[in-house]
């Protein structure tokens, strides 16, 4: 492998480095402002049942996913 080569490699891998990061962040800003402004809407268990599953999956799914 040339030098050209490694720099398209590590091109990509960062592209997808950026990806998951984004993502992570993206989901992880919306409970936040969920959790922030929601009021009484998150008195109920079911809800926050929800929210935390899907924070759980979408980090599970972007760390096997990405990684």
């Amino acid at each position: 492998m040339d030098a050209e080569d490694y720099v398209d490699l590590l091109s990509a891998r960062a592209a997808d480095a950026r990806a998951m990061i984004m993502f992570f962040a993206v989901i992880h800003t919306g409970l936040l402002v969920v959790l922030g402004f929601a009021g009484n809407g998150l008195e109920d268990s079911g809800i926050q049942l929800a929210l935390a599953a899907v924070t759980v999956l979408t980090s599970l799914w972007t760390v096997f996913l990405h990684g």
